[in-house]
């Protein structure tokens, strides 16, 4: 593993004083552990801001990206959001590794970063994240109504 950029470094331990500096020490092994377990190959790191983000190669030499996070919760809740829409308008979840907040996602070339659109067009990337928010609550509304109807079959 490269050494990682040192605004990551400062970024981590600034927004995670707690958890930060422990899970970037842990990181390399956490990596390794996560390319056994997911059966993938890690590779270059992307723009890293708040999560480690690599490309990686899965098994069958289809291109993958993997994310991984500090906080379980902000790993869950991206998980879960991700996973609702189902590649509706974003990537979709490939594998997830839950004990090391890690996740497989499909890799979309070209594609474009919020970071990226805000940087151009604020409003539009605002719009983009609006929009998907608004179809992860309308999948959630319906998922629960199926839950509910099936549960008074």
């Amino acid at each position: 593993m490269k050494p990682l950029p040192r605004d990551f470094i400062r970024r981590i331990r600034g927004a995670f004083p707690e958890e930060g500096p422990t899970w970037l020490r842990g990181l390399p092994d956490r990596l390794e552990v996560i390319a056994n377990d997911l059966r993938l190959i890690p590779g270059a790191p992307c723009d890293l801001s708040y999560n480690y983000v690599c490309q990686a190669t899965l098994e069958d030499g289809s291109p993958a990206i993997l994310k991984c996070s500090v906080l379980k919760q902000d790993f869950e809740r991206e998980l879960h959001t991700l996973q609702v829409l189902a590649g509706d308008g974003v990537v979709r979840v490939l594998a997830e590794h839950h004990v090391l907040n890690a996740m497989v996602l499909e890799r979309i070339t070209p594609g474009d970063t919020l970071s990226g659109m805000s940087a151009d067009d604020d409003d539009a990337a605002s719009e983009a994240m609006a929009s998907a928010l608004s179809r992860a609550r309308e999948r959630a509304r319906q998922r629960r109504r199926h839950r509910l109807a099936r549960s008074t079959l």
